[in-house]
């Protein structure tokens, strides 16, 4: 596996890791604890390489969007 490296410049230019509300980091953050922000942060900050494991993350979240699909409303879910 492959390292990503990217310079302090090109972060700050592409405001990937900004947390002042109009980054990219704040535009995909949707949390609602401190640790899921800082897990999520954590994804910003050393993004996997490996190709198999983007697969599986990508399966885990299209199953999660599948079930959001199936819910009337919270606690309640068509089957």
């Amino acid at each position: 596996m492959s390292d990503f490296y990217i310079d302090r410049d090109t972060l700050t230019d592409l405001r990937l890791l900004d947390k002042d509300g109009d980054g990219v980091f704040d535009f995909f953050n949707q949390t609602i604890t401190k640790g899921d922000e800082e897990a999520l942060f954590d994804i910003f900050r050393d993004p996997i390489t490996d190709l198999e494991e983007i697969k599986r993350r990508q399966a885990t979240i299209r199953f999660f969007f599948g079930l959001r699909a199936h819910r009337i409303q919270p606690g309640v879910w068509k089957i």
